[in-house]
This record gives structure tokens, C-alpha cells and sequence, in this order.
């Protein structure tokens, strides 16, 4: 009986991560899909922002041109000056259930820079 239990848990994860999986990989398509002039990087900041309030295992620190610069990040500010939409830089950190935290970083085009362990 304790071997069905434990077969239901195992199924029941196994179904929500793939479900977290799906998902992710669904709006990472829609994002991807979207026009230049509407998938800015303002935009994904705010995607970014709006995904972490509904999923509290995740934070999101977004960083301005100003916070860049301060950290001495001259070549993404390079690459993004000649653009009228304003670099940011998504820094996004997950906490599993086992307590294994990851952290990646994204640029003004969403593309992971460093995935960090």
C-alpha cells in the first residue's frame, strides 16, 4: 500500500514538472514570436517581473542602464546605444524544492548570457 502511495507522489511531481516545463516553454515561444518593436527590452523586464509575483520559488532583479554602468558593463552598453529603448538586464534566480538554487542572466535581446551555478 506505502509502494502505491509512494508511486502516486513520484506521478503527481513528475505531472506538475512537466506541466512548469510545458509552460515555460510555451511563453519563451510567444515571447520569441513577438516583433522586435514590442518585445523591447522594457518589456521583458516587465514579463519578467509580472512571471516572478505569480511563481514565489523565482526572483527577478532587473538592471537599468544606470546600474550597468555602475558595475562597469561597458560592451552591453555599447551594443545597446544605438538603440532608443533603454538596456536592462534581467538577472533571474530559481529555488527548488531541494533547495538548489540557479541563476541565470539575460540581455536586452533575451538571450542568456552566463548561466551561473
Amino acid at each position: 500500500m506505502d509502494a502505491d502511495k509512494a508511486d502516486a507522489a513520484a506521478l503527481k511531481r513528475a505531472i506538475a514538472e512537466g506541466n512548469a516545463i510545458s509552460e515555460g516553454m510555451a511563453l519563451t515561444r510567444d515571447l520569441g514570436n513577438l516583433p522586435g518593436n514590442v518585445c523591447t527590452p522594457t518589456y521583458l523586464a516587465n514579463q519578467a517581473k509580472a512571471l516572478a509575483k505569480t511563481h514565489k520559488e523565482l526572483d527577478v532583479e532587473v538592471l537599468d542602464e544606470k546600474a550597468m554602468k555602475a558595475l562597469g558593463m561597458g560592451a552591453l552598453l555599447a551594443v545597446s546605444a544605438g538603440s532608443v529603448e533603454p538596456a536592462k538586464l534581467i538577472a533571474s534566480a530559481t529555488t527548488a524544492a531541494r533547495q538548489k538554487t540557479s541563476r541565470t542572466f539575460w540581455s536586452a535581446r533575451a538571450s542568456p548570457l552566463t548561466p551561473a551555478a
